[in-house]
């Protein structure tokens, strides 16, 4: 007689299935940021104007992931994880197709609020399922995805602007987003115990590790590095089309003088 209890989550799945969760958030954020210049053009708009998509994407980012964490302590990690992917991909096909700028900046909020999931319950999901050493190992892992991803993202969108179109790159997230889907059908909750919703706990424990200077030194030191980073990525397009109108102009001066 066979049991009708599913089967846990192997070790194994679990760690590849933080590893890609955790690096989702950064390469929605990384792999279109070559493609800026080209992006501005198309919505026939400025450079500040096009950028503020990201802004977009990181407030709703931050906001998604406040929302998400109490929610998924209540109902569960799996809902609340295919809850934000249907809302990233729905913000995927909605990037596709926005005709203009506002309705791309609308799409990318989706993208950023739904996301937000998948990097919060990351980490919740190693917590729940790892102990003592597995749980450093755990981390490791996911750090380490979670640091390559802002360097591969902008290699991938930079080819793929190259070899088709900038869409591409949202195609490509697209497509990502059903992947996880398909990994989020397969996995098996691990929420040990749901915790009731009291918003007046629930804003005592943020005032607590608001208050927390070790919070606040890992939040100063974590987000200084990220901006940096981000505003590289940015800055980055715009500095080497510069650099590329330069060098044509100068071979095109070469060539007049010697002639």
């Amino acid at each position: 007689m066979t049991s009708r209890n599913p089967q846990p989550n192997s070790p194994r799945f679990l760690l590849f299935l933080i590893c890609l969760f955790a690096s989702t958030g950064q390469f929605a954020i990384d792999i279109y940021v070559p493609a800026l210049p080209e992006m501005a053009r198309y919505f026939a708009t400025s450079p500040q104007a096009i950028q503020s998509s990201v802004s977009g994407y990181m407030v709703a980012f931050a906001i998604g992931q406040l929302v998400f964490g109490p929610i998924a302590d209540a109902y569960g990690r799996k809902p609340m994880l295919a809850f934000g992917l249907i809302v990233f991909t729905l913000g995927c096909l909605l990037s596709l197709v926005a005709p203009n700028l506002e309705t791309f900046l609308l799409a990318r909020c989706l993208q950023g609020a739904g996301i937000a999931a998948t990097n919060l319950l990351a980490k919740a999901i190693i917590t729940d399922r790892f102990a003592g050493l597995a749980l450093m190992h755990a981390f490791t892992y996911m750090s380490l995805a979670w640091g390559l991803a802002p360097i591969l993202a902008p290699v991938i969108g930079a080819h793929l602007q190259e070899w088709f179109r900038w869409q591409t790159c949202l195609v490509f997230l697209f497509l990502y987003a059903i992947v996880m889907l398909g990994f989020v059908w397969r996995f098996r909750e691990t929420l040990p115990h749901r915790a009731h919703l009291e918003p007046r706990t629930l804003f005592a424990n943020a005032g607590k590790v608001l208050a927390s200077p070790v919070f606040q030194s890992c939040f100063l030191a974590q987000g200084l590095c990220y901006s940096i980073l981000l505003v590289f990525n940015i800055v980055e397009p715009s500095s080497c089309r510069i650099r590329c109108t330069s060098r044509r102009l100068t071979s095109v001066m070469s060539r007049s003088a010697s002639a």
